[in-house]
């Protein structure tokens, strides 16, 4: 037996994966299902193997055919579907490349191998700045195929058609007939220094009917609930979020414009987080109310 198998033109074969759990579809064929069975088995157990070394793209920002069928097959099935385009996003494609060429390396599909980063950590290894990810991977003759196996698989359909998704990072790396692809979709947040987020809170506050003052220094209270020396003021609110466009429900309470005019704000270091919560974008400010 050669170390490359080659299906019958009649069979088409696609791994998929997603959420960690490792699926597989097979497209109609007249090829009994035992014999089918054992070249999946092939496939899976490392065997499925070629000397062609894989191909690479040069860059992030330049787009293979196969990549760009597949981008185009998943926005049209979003439009099909009342959904936003996502676009394309060079930084995610950069992450997703890396992960497609490790399995074609490997010749396996997962989303994460041992020693390897996990999605939220090499996107942000990257320099995505996110609120939310997820990722879809699969092998397969061609971006079509993969594009209609990923269709009927619930939880690859529901990546791609997800509102909160805003953003898509695309990769596909050949290995002899196989195709392997990456697909991370991510809600994409502004990427802000702290005088750009101190900024934009103000202007929140302001259009809730607060003054933004400069008379205290809100950011020595960054780590300090205490009112103490702070004449005037008698309340301090922290609070963290992704989405700076908006102000916690907490801030635009009616009593609270009630009872203070005046308002300080200050951008914050965020403090470590849990694995979990690895890579994700976090802005934590400080605003003082008086």
């Amino acid at each position: 037996m050669s170390d490359e198998i080659r299906l019958p033109e009649a069979t088409q074969s696609v791994l998929l994966c997603h959420n960690g759990h490792r699926m597989r579809h097979l497209a109609h064929s007249r090829i009994a299902r035992a014999y089918l069975t054992v070249i999946l088995i092939l496939v899976l157990s490392g065997t499925f193997a070629s000397k062609q070394i894989p191909q690479r793209s040069k860059s992030a920002s330049s787009i293979s055919a196969e990549e760009s069928k597949l981008f185009d097959l998943l926005n049209q099935a979003r439009k099909q579907n009342g959904l936003p385009a996502l676009r394309r996003n060079d930084q995610l494609s950069t992450a997703a490349r890396r992960h497609a060429e490790l399995m074609a390396d490997r010749n396996e599909i997962s989303h994460a191998f041992p020693g390897e980063s996990s999605l939220q950590e090499r996107a942000a290894a990257a320099k995505v700045k996110f609120s939310r990810i997820a990722e879809n991977v699969g092998l397969g003759p061609s971006p079509e195929i993969i594009h209609d196996l990923l269709m009927h698989s619930p939880g690859h359909r529901a990546n791609i058609l997800d509102a909160g998704s805003n953003e898509v990072g695309i990769a596909i790396v050949r290995r002899a007939k196989s195709l392997f692809a990456v697909q991370d979709f991510a809600h994409i947040v502004a990427d802000l220094d702290p005088r750009q987020q101190t900024a934009l809170v103000s202007s929140l506050l302001q259009n809730e009917g607060y003054l933004i003052s400069s008379e205290h220094n809100a950011a020595a209270y960054c780590e300090n609930d205490s009112v103490s020396g702070l004449p005037g003021v008698t309340e301090i609110l922290h609070f963290e979020t992704a989405d700076l466009s908006k102000l916690p429900d907490g801030l635009k309470q009616k009593d609270l414009k009630k009872r203070f005019r005046n308002a300080a704000v200050a951008s914050c270091k965020v403090g470590p987080q849990p694995e979990a919560s690895k890579g994700f974008t976090r802005y934590r400010m400080v605003v003082l109310l008086y």
